[in-house]
C-alpha cells in the first residue's frame, strides 16, 4: 500500500474516535457532576433543649400531700398534749371550765354588780330557763396571768347554782380584757325574777 493511502486510512479510523472522546468529555458522566442538595433535604440541626422551668416541674404526688397532712396532725396532737399536761399541773377551781373571750362586749356592760380584784360581774339576764351572767376580767398587772373564778347565783324559790371558769393556758395579757359570760340553771328551783350574783372565789396566777 502506498504512503498516501495509509495516511487516509489512519485519518478515517482516528476521526470517529476523536469525535467520541470530545462528546464524552462535554457531556460528562452523571457520577462526575456534583450533586445539588436542596435545603429541604439537608439534615436539620439538633434543637437545643431549653432548661425546664420551675412551673413545668411535676406537681407533688398525692402520697406526699398525705404525708404532710399526717405530720401536721401529729404536731397538733403534740401541742394539745402539752397544753393538757400544763393544765393538769395547775391547781384549778373544782369544776372550772375553760372559757373563751368575746361572748360579752367589753366596755358596754354598765356598772358591775360584784367585783373582786380584776374580776367583775354584771347584771344577770334571764333567758328562758337559765340566767346568763356577763363576766369581764381586766388584767391590771404587768405580766400575763391565768384567772380562775367561781360565781354563785341565788334567788327566790330556792334557785341556787354555782359555776366556775378558767381562762386558757395563754392567759390574759397586761392591760387586756377578757369578756365572757356564764349561764346558770337549777332544775330544783324556778328561775327567779330578781337573781343575786356573787363571786365565791377568784385567783390570779402570773405566768409571763
Amino acid at each position: 500500500m502506498s504512503p498516501p493511502a495509509t495516511g487516509r486510512l489512519r485519518a478515517a479510523l482516528l476521526g470517529p474516535a476523536l469525535a467520541l472522546g470530545v462528546l464524552a468529555t462535554g457531556c460528562g458522566s452523571p457520577s462526575d457532576a456534583p450533586a445539588e442538595t436542596s435545603a429541604s433535604q439537608q439534615p436539620a440541626a439538633p434543637a437545643e433543649s431549653a432548661p425546664a422551668s420551675p412551673a413545668a416541674s411535676p406537681a407533688a404526688s398525692p402520697s406526699q400531700g398525705q404525708e404532710q397532712e399526717q405530720e401536721q396532725e401529729v404536731e397538733q396532737e403534740q401541742e394539745l398534749d402539752e397544753v393538757g399536761r400544763e393544765r393538769a399541773r395547775r391547781e384549778a377551781v373544782p369544776g372550772a371550765v375553760p372559757v373563751s373571750p368575746g361572748t360579752a362586749e367589753a366596755g358596754a356592760l354598765g356598772t358591775p354588780v360584784a367585783q373582786e380584784g380584776d374580776v367583775a360581774l354584771f347584771s344577770p339576764v334571764r333567758r328562758g330557763e337559765e340566767i346568763a351572767v356577763p363576766v369581764e376580767i381586766a388584767n391590771t398587772g404587768a405580766r400575763r396571768a391565768i384567772y380562775r373564778v367561781e360565781v354563785r347565783v341565788t334567788g327566790a324559790g330556792g334557785f341556787d347554782a354555782t359555776r366556775s371558769l378558767e381562762t386558757d393556758t395563754v392567759g390574759v395579757y397586761p392591760g387586756a380584757s377578757w369578756p365572757t359570760e356564764l349561764t346558770f340553771t337549777d332544775p330544783g328551783g324556778p328561775v327567779p325574777g330578781d337573781p343575786r350574783v356573787a363571786i365565791v372565789s377568784s385567783s390570779r396566777e402570773v405566768i409571763g
